[in-house]
């Protein structure tokens, strides 16, 4: 009897297996992916005039909506945060709108992918 008791609490069905995998996967991969998106936010501020123009009115958003001390290297974490957790939440959570809602999200999508070169798909 133990053994089919250990059996039972034991079992996952193999969606969850599959997900439990993805989510190892994910955790492997995102700091390697946030350095690349750092290095490509590094290298846009110092030759990307579009960007910075996109930066800077960004920046000064953040300033007045969020802190007038902010510092660009905050506002640079930000942008790596949300290129890393924009596409999850739009697709996986289902959640199409997520852009839509948020006034901080909405000047990141204005043009700051495209000017670093992400894919939004």
């Amino acid at each position: 009897m133990p053994d089919l008791l250990n059996q039972f609490y034991d079992y996952t069905q193999p969606e969850h297996d599959d997900f439990h995998e993805a989510v190892a996967e994910f955790k492997e991969r995102v700091p390697d992916l946030a350095r690349g998106l750092a290095g490509k936010i590094e290298a846009a501020h110092k030759d990307n005039a579009k960007f910075q123009t996109a930066f800077n009115d960004f920046f000064a958003l953040c300033q007045s909506a969020l802190n007038p001390n902010i510092r660009r290297a905050a506002v640079d974490e930000m942008l790596v945060q949300h290129l890393l957790t924009e596409r999850l939440i739009r697709k996986i959570l289902d959640n199409p709108k997520f852009t839509e809602r948020n006034v901080i999200t909405v000047a990141v999508e204005n043009g700051i992918p495209e000017r670093l070169g992400v894919s939004r798909e």
